[in-house]
């Protein structure tokens, strides 16, 4: 089956100093920080959510991010937080976008 997205906001990259694989979530908040998502083994669910840029910035908008990916991620996979695995994420970065949609008279 192949996936298909209208918002193309998942794209995986890999860390240049540690080559460690993470996924950068575009979370269109009009702020310059960047939003992680990394596989982990220091917590259950096995992936965790970073954010790097100003920190007072982050300070002020942490919450908001934060939820703001899970919320994305929950409606993405149709999924609750817990069981969503780095994996479903992973997948998620190679769904195909939609540019548009058309309907046909039939």
């Amino acid at each position: 089956m192949i996936r298909c997205t209208f918002s193309d906001a998942l794209k995986v990259r890999e860390d240049p100093s540690t080559r460690n694989v993470f996924v950068l979530f575009n979370h269109g908040f009009r702020v310059k920080i960047d939003v992680h998502i990394a596989k982990t083994t220091q917590n259950k669910i096995g992936w965790r959510i970073n954010m790097h840029g100003n920190s007072e910035v982050i300070r002020a908008t942490k919450k908001e991010l934060f939820d703001h990916t899970i919320h994305y991620l929950e409606k993405r996979l149709r999924k609750p937080l817990a069981k969503i695995t780095f994996e479903d994420i992973i997948l998620l970065t190679q769904a195909k976008p939609i540019k548009s949609v058309t309907r046909s008279e039939g």
